[in-house]
């Protein structure tokens, strides 16, 4: 599946998470932010869309198109104060109505699913007890977005794109227009679309993605939580009561792994930002875009990044299985990690147990039927290894309901009949593997050693 499309999300999911959180999540005003003196790139994309609509959706009211686009006019004004750069070349604005806006998303993440191959995504997904039988990203993707998108910059034709159906916008929709001109704008600086695009359709450059993503996005949801903050109060409680009117039914139906992967470019993304903008202001966080963080622990601790710590390269494994083919090599990285143990270890110890993330690498293979998962995961010590391999044994016995695994060879192994996993660790590196073909699982571990 190429995944370029599929990286992009929404400003109304962000403000969809702050409204129903009772985490803090709005920018420190102590510091006044510092001016960019960022030179500008030279061309300027970003991101999804084929600019077609379905045929049968109608088109908005010239009279409403003129109105909103005048409402549009002075927020790009305010963007660039707020962000502190200048627009090399002002937006163009297309307006289209809310069904448009619903049937083009769900067109364009149809066109980029190759069927075949997120058809085994969703075995690896259920193998790993993070999807039910029933769940389906070919269906839940294309509903859910087309369920949050209120607007977004479309880097391929340099337009902003804005779903409304009055002649007026609303207090939500206007906070999204700021965010989608933030995107606009630092693109037309730092070119990160195509970088973005670039490593989205490459092989095992997810967490550099995820990386990336929670940088941009962290970004324009900081700005646009400035631009919230300046408006009165009672435009910034009927926001929120908006916000909170936003359809969620597909997002409260999905898989809880989607809803916190949709929520970590705005909610992390953004006290990744915070922490540049309190530190540095504007030109650390323009800085970042110039020296890009490269894994989600990074995001996940900012210090990190500040301090240069990159991932422990973890070879993946070379594996030989006959009739089998090997769907993905990537890394899980530290927020992968999370997503995995989000239903089956508690948050305080599934922190505890993913901090210490050093490095890791992560194989899917498949035959017609079947499919098998190995991760080589190396931890900052022996302790985090530790920590790591007694979640995996959690998890395995408890989501997975393998029962109590046995002791084998140092490691631990549940071998049903029906599906085999192991985990083994050594110092501060393990291994665990899974396989719906326990057969096939046996030969995995024969080949596969802790790093």
């Amino acid at each position: 599946m190429k995944k370029s499309k599929l990286v992009a999300a929404t400003a109304a999911f962000a403000l969809i998470v702050a409204a129903c959180t009772s985490t803090s999540v709005e920018p420190s005003t102590s510091r006044t932010p510092e001016t960019s003196t960022t030179t500008p790139a030279v061309s300027t994309t970003q991101d999804p869309g084929t600019g077609s609509t379905t045929p049968d959706a109608s088109d908005p009211d010239p009279a409403i198109v003129a109105a909103l686009k005048a409402e549009i006019d002075p927020l790009i004004d305010i963007t660039e104060e707020l962000r502190g750069i200048q627009f090399l070349r002002r937006p163009e604005v297309v307006v289209i109505s809310t069904a448009q806006m619903a049937a083009r998303v769900r067109a364009d993440i149809e066109e980029e699913i190759d069927l075949e191959d997120i058809a085994i995504t969703d075995r690896m997904f259920r193998l790993l007890g993070m999807m039910g039988p029933d769940d389906a990203l070919a269906e839940i993707y294309p509903e859910l977005y087309a369920e949050q998108v209120a607007g977004f910059y479309d880097g391929d034709t340099q337009e902003l794109v804005v779903a409304a159906d009055a002649a007026e916008l609303s207090a939500l929709t206007k906070s999204v227009v700021v965010h989608e001109l933030v995107h606009a704008l630092t693109d037309q600086y730092f070119e990160f679309h195509d970088t973005m695009t670039d490593l989205a359709d490459a092989e095992g450059r997810s967490e550099e993605v995820a990386a990336l993503q929670a940088l941009a996005e962290g970004d324009a949801t900081y700005f646009q939580f400035l631009y919230l903050q300046q408006l009165p109060l009672l435009e910034q409680a009927a926001m929120l009561v908006e916000a909170q009117d936003v359809p969620t039914d597909v997002l409260d139906s999905a898989p809880s792994f989607l809803a916190e992967s949709l929520g970590f470019p705005y909610t992390t993304g953004f006290v990744f930002v915070q922490s540049l903008m309190d530190l540095g202001g504007a030109a650390a966080l323009d800085r970042a875009y110039e020296s890009l963080p490269v894994t989600t622990e990074q995001i996940m601790h900012p210090d990190r990044y500040r301090s240069g710590e990159g991932p422990r390269t973890v070879a993946p494994p070379k594996i030989i299985l006959d009739g089998w083919q090997l769907q993905v090599a990537d890394t899980f990285g530290e927020w992968g990690l999370n997503l995995l143990f989000l239903d089956s270890v508690s948050r305080g110890d599934r922190v505890v147990a993913t901090n210490g993330w050093g490095g890791d690498s992560y194989s899917v293979y498949y035959n017609a039927d079947e499919v098998a998962f190995v991760m080589r995961y190396v931890g900052d010590s022996e302790e985090d290894a530790v920590e790591v391999a007694q979640a995996l044994i959690d998890h395995t016995e408890g989501t997975l309901g393998l029962g109590d695994g046995v002791t084998d060879g140092g490691g631990r192994l549940w071998d049903t009949g029906d599906t085999y996993a192991f985990v083994d660790r050594i110092g501060d590196g393990l291994v665990y593997i899974i396989s719906s073909d326990p057969a096939a699982g046996r030969s995995i571990r024969a080949q596969v050693s802790v790093p």
